[in-house]
């Protein structure tokens, strides 16, 4: 019973460790950008939404906010 448990609980942790680690991030460094660029998506989306009534309001802010998060994975993977 008790090596069931053990091995369902690494199961677990490694569904939630493989990815990361395979960037050489920690869970939680992982999911401190995955936040970070998803609320720098949700920001250029509104600004996009914005945009499309009134083209004159935030003509570059997705162009810039998605070089900006291409440029910052581009490093993190530049690290390994």
């Amino acid at each position: 019973m008790r090596s069931k448990f053990k091995k369902f609980i690494k199961k677990i942790k490694d569904l939630f460790s493989e990815h990361p680690e395979s960037n050489k991030e920690t869970y939680l460094t992982h999911m401190g950008y995955a936040i970070l660029y998803s609320f720098s998506f949700m920001y250029a989306s509104g600004a996009c939404l914005v945009h499309a009534f009134f083209p004159f309001l935030f003509k570059k802010v997705a162009s810039n906010t998605s070089a900006s998060i291409l440029d910052s994975v581009e490093y993190r993977e530049d690290d390994e």
